[in-house]
């Protein structure tokens, strides 16, 4: 038994002898050295003071850019609206107030008239003058076509009248008013509107 056993041994101690004559040594790898670490950079403490500087001077620049932009565009529109304003409109025409229209006149020739006087010596002559204020130029220009025919009215009708009637301012305006009738009997249309005589002398 002690020898069996022996043998056992010693195969298993030249068995393992042959194993670890084949089994190539075991190199250990040498543990590779650790990278360094690349340095952090420090950690730079923000100043506050400093960013609201920094904050408040860039705020301004740009309201002072804003503000000079405006006033430019401000300025420079004022001056195109300044180019081109209108003139004010001209004032309303006053309406022209009609004045006193004046009425055509006419002057007829003067007329001489015998006047017959009872239990006069001498009969007296009347130098009669008459102005005719007419509608409208027209009514001129019937008169000179019928001139002959308006004398004749006139001086038969002052033929009519006596001495007296040639006296005072009444009898003389009665005159004018028949001499205006004996006109416009004269004409085709009526168109004198008054006489009034101009000078009368009675010699």
């Amino acid at each position: 038994m002690a020898k069996k056993r022996r043998t056992e041994l010693d195969i298993d101690s030249d068995f393992l002898a042959e194993e670890q004559a084949e089994a190539p040594p075991k190199v250990e790898e040498a543990p590779s050295p650790p990278k360094p670490e690349a340095p952090k950079p420090p950690k730079k403490k923000i100043n506050k003071v400093k960013l609201l500087i920094v904050v408040g001077a860039g705020t301004a620049a740009t309201v002072l850019t804003v503000a000079l932009v405006w006033l430019a565009i401000v300025f420079f529109s004022s001056i195109t609206a300044a180019r081109h304003v209108e003139p004010p409109p001209p004032p309303p025409k006053e309406e022209a107030q009609p004045g006193p229209t004046i009425a055509p006149t006419y002057a007829l020739d003067p007329f001489l008239i015998p006047l017959k006087e009872k239990g006069a010596a001498e009969n007296k002559l009347v130098k009669i003058e008459f102005t005719l204020e007419m509608t409208s130029p027209e009514t001129q220009r019937d008169i000179e076509r019928n001139i002959t025919l308006v004398r004749e009215n006139v001086y038969f009708m002052l033929q009519s009248k006596e001495g007296r009637d040639f006296i005072g301012k009444e009898m003389l305006e009665k005159i004018a008013v028949d001499v205006a009738i004996a006109v416009n009997r004269s004409l085709q249309s009526g168109g004198v509107t008054r006489a009034w005589i101009t000078g009368v002398l009675i010699s």
